[in-house]
């Protein structure tokens, strides 16, 4: 097995790496490329956008540059002026290309031939650095449409990719190259030799000392050490010892030595450890180079030309993912089968008829005691009712859960033995119903119930895991989860999905060194193993609250978010905010967690766990997940019949369909335009010429709604306060809020309030912005990674300071941009000041998928939970509409990528405004700081007391080495 594992591997690596560099699918790097528009010395009919986009499809049909067409290149040369008449000249554009670090920069010329009728094409590739040009293209043809076909066949020539390698290339190489040495140190190791379950049987099934002795021991090197995920990096404790140590027993420094290069060495030869985080690191590239083979390994640029044209550019989706099967799938299929044949071998193969000559015969496996029968009707009947029967009853269906064929050592559950053999699949399994529970591919409306079990085997996989096994085990949770959630992000850009990827993974991994360090090094597990059922959703509210603040804060993918389809648990949201939802659910999932699969104390060790009752110690955790729900549940239905009258206030019309309030003199009227159409993609023109369509047929009386970035970059900031130029007017005798790139001394995200003259009557400035794409801060240390993002396209925009609110007939609206509106404590701020409205302008089309739309939806929704404030969401292609008191999406509304229009008034509610006042507006969030308090407590109090027996380790320490030499 070792050498055919070996010799495999090392030729499908080879092969592999062949094909890195030669063959169809060789890598490719794609440095920047910048194009500017076409002009023309000729006053003469030209096909100048018909040439410019032939361009743009020939770079973009080689696959070999990251494009930066000309639109993009004006709207970031456009943001840095002060004013709106802006003529960008080639001069300009060799500058921004600089300044960006783009290196190449093409330009095209069109004129026509003295004395013919043949068009001439003269296409230029520059060196922004130098600002020369480095090669020269002349093309000539007679036919209008045949000069674009042939500067569309002549740029793969004319440009070449200068080679060399991507990040995801290096890491590819990195992943071969660990493949070679993990094939080389498994060669000579034990790992195929000896079932890890079997192992660990025998490691749990061993009397050993206290777990305060065993840490300050030191055994000898054993001559057989752990193998597989079960010895995963604590293969010197598995071994038992030849001789029971007495208490004296001092290690000299030498052995200690010794001991620690033996166990060392053991992590990463005889276990497999290697073998798992080989499976790990290549699913990972696996996921990533399959998400990008959806949009064909195209970023947006590349993607929005591909659909403008009428030939085929690149590869096709299913070329992608072939190439990506090809690169990774054969090295994971062999790694998957090192996984597990040394788990299953001991149990399935011998089952196998070409492998029962070889089995071995052993001793007969004596009958268990038949538990007495239940049903579930009993159980819950009972367990409802109080009465210790039903607790008899829930014990006897969780012991036959425990059980099942692996169950051959008397003594010892085995859940726990298959958890610890299998942590990977239970990871990788718990990342993929985590993100189930969202909107996705699958289910555009997402799977909120299994949000309720998707912790359970990472929980299992924490409990039964080491410090260094929690870390690795988190952080890859963490990432494929944040991957499968957020895989949209790989439309927008090349860099979007690797930075989420990045970032997830940073936090993941300070959280469970955290958590693991409590748990193994700091304390014993045996001591708070019994109260993990409360540590683990403490701890994962806290970390959901800090990554969701500063800079680089992204509120997304909350586990409560998923929750959004039951109003009578959402309702919870308006005392805790978002985060009692995700405690709920992530307290449920441990309580689940720490019934099943209960961690051993002095009182019950492992000999007793089977049959062990359910003791206060488990019935606690049952009874506060219970009494939680129904007050939960309960409570929801109180709201939900304070709240859901005030839905008749607001009135909703699809199309041009006039509605009377019955309170006109306090109603707002906004007519909300979604024309699908990307304003930084598509022309100015084209986007204004539809908006302006759509919005003739609104009421006189109504405010016209546009979406975020409809009103073209440059206007100037100062026009509000200074009485500067205003921008044009775009709709004559109408009030217009719309999105826009405003401009002056800073460039903003700006949500603008017009009259029909086109003054603005008030503006504000986006406060969050996404960070790297928006916003880079100059003052921070995120200000040294600017070189590496500029070739991606960052706007450099500058964020708002002031939570202003527009005045609209009597009603404060707070206008949030884009994911804004996922922030909770940011929409808190704008109701503490005032606003009785929420109007969010966003552009959701980039994603090209209604699941990243359908994702900001269920995440805005909470918004009005927590506020008791309506919600109106404008946006470019979807999803628009009405969000009312309870978080509820009101029909009618405007689906994904669709054209459409739509009318909504709203009435003043008729409650008392006390009503609307809701704990989460007057606290803030309360509960993730309340929980950070606790758990910092618990922290601090376990810290001393492992300090306190470590000095106490050294004082016998010192005792014993003083009484040695006085002997």
């Amino acid at each position: 097995m070792k050498r055919l594992y070996f010799y495999a591997a090392v030729t499908i690596t080879l092969v592999e790496l062949f094909f890195c560099f030669f063959g169809p699918i060789a890598f490719n790097s794609k440095p920047a490329i910048l194009i500017t528009p076409a002009s023309s010395r000729s006053t003469a009919a030209l096909p100048l956008q018909e040439s410019e986009a032939a361009i743009q499809e020939g770079l973009a049909a080689s696959g070999s540059f990251l494009i930066t067409t000309p639109r993009m290149a004006a709207e970031q040369i456009t943001m840095k002026q002060d004013h709106t008449d802006l003529v960008v000249t080639h001069g300009d554009y060799l500058a921004h290309a600089k300044d960006q670090g783009i290196e190449r920069v093409v330009s095209l010329t069109l004129d026509t031939e003295p004395n013919t009728e043949y068009y001439r094409a003269t296409i230029i590739l520059w060196n922004s650095i130098l600002g020369e040009a480095v090669k020269t293209l002349t093309l000539s043809s007679p036919g209008y449409y045949d000069l674009p076909r042939q500067i569309r066949s002549q740029m793969p020539q004319l440009i070449q990719s200068p080679g060399g390698l991507t990040l995801f290339d290096w890491l590819i190489l990195l992943f071969f190259l660990g493949q070679i040495y993990a094939a080389w140190r498994l060669r000579t190791s034990q790992y195929f030799d000896t079932s890890p379950v079997d192992l660990l049987r025998s490691r749990l099934t061993t009397p050993t000392l206290g777990w305060r002795a065993r840490r300050l021991r030191m055994d000898p090197p054993p001559t057989l050490e752990g193998l597989g995920s079960a010895a995963f990096w604590r293969a010197g404790s598995l071994s038992t010892p030849s001789s029971k140590p007495s208490a004296t027993s001092v290690p000299t420094p030498e052995q200690a030595i010794t001991t620690v290069r033996h166990r060392i060495r053991t992590k990463i030869t005889d276990s497999g450890v290697l073998v798992e985080v080989l499976l790990g690191f290549g699913g990972i590239l696996l996921l990533f180079a399959w998400i990008y083979a959806l949009n064909a390994n195209m970023d947006y640029v590349r993607r929005f030309i591909t659909l403008e044209s009428s030939f085929r550019i690149g590869k096709t989706v299913t070329e992608a993912q072939t190439e990506a099967l090809l690169r990774f799938g054969p090295l994971l299929l062999l790694n998957t089968l090192a996984y597990l044949l040394p788990r299953l071998s001991p149990r399935i193969l011998p089952r196998l008829w070409f492998f029962q000559s070889r089995k071995q015969p052993g001793p007969s496996t004596p009958r268990r005691k038949r538990l007495p029968k239940s049903n579930l009707g009993n159980t819950l009947f009972g367990f409802l009712s109080g009465s210790p029967s039903g607790f008899s009853h829930l014990d006897n269906w969780l012991v036959r859960i425990n059980r099942s064929y692996t169950s051959q050592v008397a003594g010892l559950r085995p859940l726990w033995i298959a958890v610890s053999g299998y942590r990977l699949p239970l990871t990788i399994l718990s990342a993929l119903l985590y993100s189930l529970a969202f909107p996705s591919e699958s289910s555009l409306s997402g799977l909120p119930l299994i949000a309720w079990i998707a912790l359970i085997p990472l929980f299992w996989v924490i409990k039964t895991s080491s410090f260094t096994q929690t870390v690795f085990y988190g952080t890859l949770f963490g990432v494929m989860q944040g991957i499968m959630i957020n895989y949209w992000h790989s439309t927008f850009g090349i860099i979007a999905l690797p930075l989420s990827a990045v970032a997830t993974a940073f936090g993941f991994f300070i959280y469970m060194v955290i958590l693991g360090g409590l748990r193994n090094l700091v304390y014993s597990p045996r001591v708070l193993g019994r109260h993990d059922w409360i540590l683990l959703p403490l701890s994962w509210v806290v970390f959901d609250y800090i990554r969701s603040l500063g800079f680089a804060g992204y509120p997304w993918g909350y586990i409560g978010v998923s929750q959004y389809l039951f109003p009578r648990i959402t309702q919870l949201a308006d005392l805790t905010g978002i985060w009692g939802i995700s405690f709920l659910v992530v307290l449920f999932n441990a309580v689940i967690a720490h019934v099943l699969l209960p961690y051993p104390t002095r009182k019950t060790p492992w000999a007793n766990l089977p049959h062990i009752p359910i003791t206060a110690r488990r019935r606690l955790p049952i009874l506060t997940i219970t009494v939680l729900l129904v007050c939960t549940l309960i409570y929801g239905q109180i709201r939900l019949a304070t709240f859901e009258p005030l839905g008749d206030t607001i009135h909703i019309g699809q199309g041009d369909s006039t509605l009377q309030p019955s309170e006109p003199d306090s109603s707002l009227s906004l007519y909300l335009i979604q024309q699908n159409t990307d304003p930084r993609k598509h022309s100015t023109q084209h986007t204004l010429s539809r908006l302006s369509n759509l919005s003739a047929t609104a009421p006189a009386h109504s405010v016209i709604v546009w979406p975020e970035g409809a009103i073209p970059p440059g206007v100037p900031t100062q026009s509000a306060q200074t009485g500067g130029s205003p921008p044009p007017s775009y709709l004559p005798n109408q009030y217009l809020l719309s999105g826009a790139t405003t401009t002056g001394p800073e460039a903003h995200n700006t949500a603008l309030y017009l009259n029909p003259e086109g003054k603005i009557l008030s503006q504000y400035h986006k406060i969050k912005l996404v960070p790297i794409t928006e916003h880079i801060p100059t003052d921070s240390i995120w200000s040294l990674l600017t070189p590496l993002f500029l070739p991606f396209h960052p706007h450099h925009l500058s964020p708002g300071t002031d939570y202003q609110l527009h005045s609209m007939d009597d009603w404060s609206v707070a206008t949030p941009i884009c994911f804004e509106d996922t922030f909770p404590d940011h929409i808190r701020q704008f109701v503490r000041k005032g606003a009785d409205l929420i109007l969010v302008l966003s552009n959701d089309y980039w994603s090209l998928t209604p699941v990243q739309s359908m994702q900001h939806t269920i995440h805005a929704s909470f918004r009005s939970i927590e506020t008791r404030t309506p919600m109106v969401r404008a946006t470019t292609s979807g999803l628009s509409g009405v969000i009312d008191y309870t978080g509820q999406l009101l029909e009618p509304s405007i689906g994904f990528y669709t054209e459409g229009t739509l009318s909504v008034t709203l009435e003043n509610p008729t409650v008392p405004e006390a009503t609307l006042q809701t704990l989460y507006l007057s606290w803030g969030d309360w509960l993730p700081i309340a929980a950070l308090i606790v758990f910092s407590a618990i922290c601090l109090v376990v810290l001393l007391l492992r300090t306190s027996e470590v000095l106490l380790g050294i004082r016998r320490y010192w005792a014993a080495g003083n009484q040695n030499l006085s002997r």
